[in-house]
């Protein structure tokens, strides 16, 4: 067994244990358990765990505890599903902009421009669609915007690799 499938059965164990008796004060000693099986191995990649960083709760939402439990057994919290198009926005925008910049390649037959063009459009749509909170309160030009990116990013998903 490698030192990373010891590290999750060592993480998914005082997960369990803690679940069957969790209360606040419980969640604080679980909590400083797993920081200290995580010190040193400062990239969460590398521990097993899903992305969490698209949690919607504060520290002091009375939740919390449920959700870091949550956020420790499957990698993600309910909050993360209050809108999902805020949470699928924020995780793509990131990604999108540095697949701009080092992608070496385009779609057949079309140009760099072109397709530089087509993924700003792309990103300028999930930003607005995170505008303000996700408020959703856009001009009509910036409504336009953004049913051509989200157009253009259904017509050329499966381009989005290289």
């Amino acid at each position: 067994m490698d030192n990373k499938t010891e590290l999750k059965n060592e993480i998914k164990a005082i997960a369990y244990q803690n679940m069957e008796k969790c209360v606040a004060d419980d969640l604080t000693a679980m909590l400083d358990d797993f920081q200290t099986l995580c010190e040193g191995n400062k990239d969460i990649k590398y521990l097993g765990i899903p992305n969490i960083s698209f949690s919607l709760t504060k520290e002091s939402d009375d939740r919390e505890s449920e959700f870091s439990l949550q956020r420790i057994a499957r990698g993600f919290d309910d909050s993360e599903t209050w809108s999902l198009t805020d949470t699928i926005s924020n995780f793509i925008i990131p990604r999108l902009k540095i697949f701009r910049e080092i992608n070496p390649s385009t779609p057949c037959g079309m140009t760099s421009q072109e397709w530089d063009n087509k993924i700003d459009k792309m990103i300028r749509a999930f930003e607005l669609t995170v505008k303000d909170k996700g408020s959703r309160n856009w001009s009509e030009s910036e409504d336009k915007e953004v049913d051509e990116g989200l157009d253009l990013f259904r017509e050329w998903f499966m381009a989005l690799w290289w």
